[in-house]
């Protein structure tokens, strides 16, 4: 998509916009499956691999996020994937920076599963403008 909000080919709204009237615009791509899982192990400061309760169909070069598990929310780390073993095994060039806590923790007979979320934020549509 380009050119600016002042070039004049729909005055009403400018030039970068997708639109229907009436419509429906429908679009599809690979689906990453699952969306998102869990850690299925601690994930340490300076760890370069981590290992996911389930088998994922992610793909080398697809971007992850790890979520954070103290009280500060900015420790979510996102990192693309290097290598990709069994679906489960994901190994990063960067080192983690944080923490991310997996464990299942037992209070008054009852489990509670504490795992780290992990999400695939790839996408194969991407719709970008220029810089402008």
């Amino acid at each position: 998509m380009h050119g600016n909000y002042w070039n004049y080919q729909l005055p009403d709204y400018g030039n970068k916009f997708i639109g229907t009237h009436n419509g429906i615009i429908d679009m599809h791509g690979k689906k990453k499956l699952p969306t998102w899982t869990e850690l299925s192990a601690s994930a340490q400061v300076g760890d370069m691999s981590i290992t996911l309760t389930s088998s994922t169909n992610w793909e080398v070069g697809d971007d992850i996020v790890i979520a954070p598990t103290g009280y500060n929310h900015f420790e979510a780390e996102q990192r693309t994937i290097l290598t990709i073993t069994d679906g489960e095994i994901i190994t990063f060039e960067d080192p983690l920076e944080f923490y991310h806590h997996s464990a299942v923790d037992t209070y008054d007979g009852v489990d509670f599963p504490m795992r780290a979320e992990v999400t695939c934020i790839t996408r194969n549509i991407v719709v970008q403008g220029d810089e402008s």
